[in-house]
């Protein structure tokens, strides 16, 4: 904690919800690293080009089942580096820099969502 407390500005490794909760919450300058490459790539490509895009019949399947499948399939992290992109938070390592919110307030908001939905939860699964 002491690395995120004294840093100006993150780079974190895109493979850990973990590690990019951890960033955000510095409401520092947060820049993703995309530990893989090619068909791996986490990543979108920016171009027309196919990089980064694994088009075999198995990886095609899987990406249409994490968008349509049923609710349990939902552990797609892409879904959370296009929430941090798109909300300001966050940029791949390499783009331009990206304007950080350091509202204190949207910090709360954000933290105050959370508390609400996890006691929410919480009572759901005492009611089993």
């Amino acid at each position: 904690y002491a690395y995120l407390a004294l840093a100006d500005e993150l780079i974190v490794t895109a493979d850990s919800i973990g590690m990019l909760s951890e960033a955000c919450a510095t409401m520092r300058p947060l820049h993703l690293f995309d530990i893989g490459s090619g068909v791996h790539a986490m990543r979108q490509p920016t171009t027309s080009s196919n990089q980064g895009n694994d088009f075999r019949l198995g990886a095609t399947l899987y990406r249409a089942l994490m968008r349509g499948g049923p609710p349990c399939l939902s552990r797609d992290i892409t879904l959370v580096h296009r929430a941090l992109i798109q909300s300001g938070r966050a940029c791949w390592l390499g783009d331009k820099s990206v304007a950080v919110p350091r509202e204190q307030a949207l910090a709360n908001a954000d933290r105050d969502r959370s508390v609400a939905r996890i006691k929410q939860w919480t009572e759901d699964r005492r009611q089993c």
